[in-house]
């Protein structure tokens, strides 16, 4: 969570938030930064608007994997850097073997991802998808109940105003400026055009080279929610 003077941004992990940080500390001087955290009971009563970022379900996964090449991150961490998993970067069945075990309630790995991620939600939804709730669904302090239909749940309690789509956040940024408060000049949106993404996790093959049918199907009915809420495809070109 990153607190400015008249926006809050809820910074979903892997969602390309560094860049968006990059963005707006360029306009904007931050008043409060709790990285990854919900909002205050008094935040959202403020006023100001709140915005978030997401991504494509199929390309965070491989991001998230690829990010414990550089030996970072609650997966990695979680999986003790795991050599059947984590051997290289551009190989297919680590990835898919990650995708598995993250992926089954009962494997003893699901534990150490933390953030309140129990059994009891694992089996109904995958990780991106908790996330994407425990953030943006509830403020500090709050505890969640138990979720049986994640769509039907973000769709009556989420706190934003707005989601960037991760894959054109400069083009995203510019289009929504108007509703976050911020006038561009040309110079301004010229500005924007001209960066380039901020810590991007690497992966040297194809996106669909990752997946096989099984590891497919897993991440479209475990992250089933943020398909259909933000409409993305669910067949790999």
């Amino acid at each position: 969570m990153i607190e400015y003077q008249n926006l809050i941004y809820l910074d979903l992990q892997k969602t390309g938030s560094t860049h968006i940080r990059h963005l707006l500390n360029y306009f904007c001087t931050p008043i409060r930064y709790k990285q990854h955290s919900r909002i205050t009971k008094h935040q959202h009563r403020s006023g100001k608007k709140i915005f978030s970022t997401i991504r494509d379900p199929f390309e965070w996964w491989v991001s998230c994997w690829a990010f414990g090449f550089v030996r970072k991150g609650r997966f990695y961490r979680g999986l003790g850097g795991d050599p059947s998993i984590y051997s290289y970067p551009a190989d297919p069945e680590g990835f898919r073997k990650f995708v598995r075990v993250m992926n089954d309630y009962r494997s003893e790995e699901i534990s150490v991802l933390g953030e309140g991620y129990t059994a009891l939600y694992a089996m109904r939804f995958g990780f991106y998808t908790w996330r994407l709730i425990n953030l943006t669904c509830a403020r500090h302090g709050e505890v969640l109940p138990l979720i049986p239909d994640p769509q039907e749940y973000f769709g009556t309690f989420h706190l934003t105003n707005i989601f960037l789509m991760q894959e054109a956040l400069n083009e995203e940024f510019i289009g929504h400026a108007p509703e976050l408060g911020l006038s561009l000049a040309e110079e301004d949106i010229s500005w924007i055009k001209s960066q380039r993404r901020t810590n991007s996790s690497k992966h040297p093959l194809m996106l669909q080279e990752y997946y096989d049918e099984e590891t497919q199907e897993i991440v479209r009915q475990r992250e089933a929610a943020i398909f259909n809420i933000f409409g993305y495809g669910e067949e790999l070109c």
